[in-house]
């Protein structure tokens, strides 16, 4: 068993929430490969400590390249997390993706005491910002 496990969740800003079907509010997250240029994206790292134990990890996050770090971030950093016994916590960034593209996007590497223990997911991916209004055309087109 895992005693940390870390995920990525992406949104855009400008659509950061979404009612779900019980009537609540909730982050609407959207996939990597569904990103538009121009416009500002949040990505929440959460990590999740599985044990009973209070756990200390440091945290390697990099950006996907060619983007641009938002709200005084770096493009690559490493922070010290202690999640609680059973429970979660997230760490932030902001970027902004000037043009379309396909951009190369490391995992979120998780290390303790000095040692690494997981990562968000295996390797690297590319993530395919498209021009805006590129999805709505496609759309149109298959409703016509």
């Amino acid at each position: 068993m895992k005693q940390v496990v870390v995920q990525e969740f992406v949104y855009d800003v400008s659509e950061e929430w979404e009612v779900n079907e019980g009537g609540r509010k909730a982050r609407k997250y959207v996939e990597w490969e569904k990103m538009r240029a121009g416009r500002v994206y949040a990505c929440d790292v959460v990590l999740t400590n599985t044990t009973s134990a209070q756990r200390s990890v440091e945290v390697l996050i990099q950006v996907p390249g060619l983007s641009i770090v938002l709200q005084r971030g770096s493009a690559t950093r490493t922070q010290s997390v202690v999640p609680c016994v059973h429970g979660m916590q997230t760490v932030s960034y902001v970027v902004y993706f000037p043009e379309s593209g396909e951009f190369v996007h490391y995992q979120v590497l998780v290390a303790m005491r000095g040692r690494y223990v997981c990562c968000s997911r295996e390797g690297m991916h590319r993530v395919n910002v498209e021009a805006e209004g590129v999805a709505g055309d496609k759309e149109e087109a298959s409703l016509s």
